[in-house]
């Protein structure tokens, strides 16, 4: 089973509209809850809605789920004297996506294009390497740090202690 999600360019971040091709078990699902959102709300056109009404933001029912299951929470911030949220929010998918999508092969341009990266320096800043990457390749290099922010760019050391930017 496969679908297509349609997303116009007034909902995208640069406005340009996209296509999701879906497959496998979110099809499914995505598929199930908006053929049992139909029975009751035949005009509606959204996935995500509260009683056929658009949805503006997902922040509450997102962080519900999360903390249900155990991956977020409200901790109190004592810098900024009030809670603020510790855990996943969604946009963590965006680069988990970016990442799965360059490891499983695809053309990076095909990757840009999906998660709607129009530039090289923000692709590059979500296709991240990881000491885990490192240590799958079984290569006797070990990528070091160059700054303390986080890094779109890996320096490393090659197997003949050349140093190169990956």
């Amino acid at each position: 089973m496969e679908g297509k999600l349609y997303i116009q360019a007034q909902d995208t971040k640069t406005n340009t509209p996209r296509v999701l091709f879906l497959t496998g078990d979110l099809y499914r699902v995505l598929h199930t809850w908006k053929s049992r959102c139909a029975l009751k709300w035949l005009a509606c056109p959204w996935i995500c809605h509260r009683g056929g009404i658009r949805l503006q933001s997902l922040k509450h029912s997102w962080r519900k789920a999360c903390q249900t299951v155990g991956v977020g929470q409200m901790v109190k911030d004592a810098t900024k004297g009030r809670k603020v949220w510790h855990g996943k929010i969604p946009h963590d998918f965006r680069r988990t996506a970016v990442r799965n999508m360059v490891r499983a092969g695809v053309p990076e341009k095909v990757a840009m294009a999906i998660s709607g990266h129009k530039t090289r320096s923000v692709f590059d800043r979500y296709n991240t390497s990881t000491r885990k990457t490192w240590n799958r390749l079984r290569c006797p290099c070990r990528p070091t740090s160059s700054s303390k922010r986080l890094q779109s760019r890996l320096q490393w050391q090659n197997c003949e202690g050349r140093a190169g930017v990956l």
